[in-house]
């Protein structure tokens, strides 16, 4: 959370249905800028990493963040969604829970673990691209990942998320 009072200006990566722009903006002093995509599930074409480029130039961009809510509606909604999937998050959701096993039996915290992993995919991804990646690191630009917690408002990074999945999934349920 530091890093958040610490950079001037950052581009945030968010899904739209969250709604959490307002509280983005009251999280710190500096400039934001937004880029949207349902459940944050982002595409990288050629033309998107160029306008980015721009933006992060123009604007000074020294940190890029991907956000969604603890309870975003897509991450919800993907252990009981069904094929054919209508969107493209969806079918990016499906094939992290294929490798994600172990969180199928632990209902109570199945979308949280699903949002850390998909976050650290995208994450991944975007630093992967031919241009707007090789920008990030040539430019030692910051890319990290937050999770909001509306009921506490507050944004967790996802290291303190995954200590809480890895503390809560040695519990037992009876």
């Amino acid at each position: 959370m530091s890093s958040l009072l610490t950079h001037n200006s950052r581009l945030f990566l968010v899904c739209p249905s969250d709604c959490i722009e307002k509280d983005l903006r009251n999280s710190h002093n500096g400039k934001a800028f937004f880029y949207t995509a349902l459940g944050a599930c982002f595409e990288w074409d050629k033309a998107t990493q160029e306008s980015l480029i721009e933006l992060i130039d123009a604007q000074t961009i020294d940190q890029v963040i991907f956000v969604t809510k603890k309870d975003n509606l897509f991450y919800k909604n993907a252990f009981e969604s069904q094929q054919p999937y209508t969107y493209r998050v969806e079918r990016a959701l499906f094939q992290t829970i294929k490798g994600m096993p172990s969180i199928r039996e632990k209902k109570f915290m199945q979308s949280h673990c699903l949002a850390v992993h998909h976050l650290l995919a995208q994450e991944s991804r975007l630093l992967s691209t031919t241009f707007l990646g090789k920008k990030l690191c040539d430019d030692k630009i910051l890319v990290e990942s937050l999770i909001y917690d509306e009921e506490h408002q507050k944004f967790y990074s996802l290291n303190k998320l995954q200590q809480q999945l890895s503390f809560a999934s040695t519990i037992t349920l009876n």
